[in-house]
């Protein structure tokens, strides 16, 4: 991965209430034995600028589908069903359908969601 390169990337993607920038990780020398384990990698930093603005599914999306993008090759995209838990995302990513347009699909069952939520909720949260 290329920090620089996947941070440009996801600065131009504009997404509400966050910023990216380039930077490197030194990942521990420990018994843990991490991936990486004693060396210095590149690294994505994320700042959250507005939290109300940010949206961490779609922004999950958009990293996912950018790896996908600028890597097809080196990134393993299946291995992300693990957290994805949804078949049609992942889909849709390997299709190089646009994460807002992705994000937007899931519009109808959100709102529904929330919408059975309420009934079960004891306090409404403040907007």
């Amino acid at each position: 991965m290329k920090a620089d390169e996947l941070a440009a990337y996801l600065t131009a993607r504009k997404i509400p209430g966050a910023e990216f920038s380039a930077t490197t990780l030194a990942i521990a020398e420990d018994s843990n034995r991490y991936p990486f384990h004693g060396q210095t990698i590149p690294a994505i930093h994320f700042t959250v600028t507005d939290r109300a603005k940010l949206d961490t599914p779609e922004m999950g999306v958009e990293l996912l589908s950018a790896l996908h993008h600028l890597y097809p090759t080196e990134f393993q995209i299946d291995k992300a069903k693990t957290i994805l838990l949804n078949a049609d995302t992942l889909a849709a990513i390997k299709a190089d359908k646009d994460p807002r347009e992705i994000a937007a699909g899931w519009a109808a069952a959100l709102k529904a969601f929330k919408i059975q939520r309420s009934h079960e909720l004891l306090y409404e949260s403040e907007k």
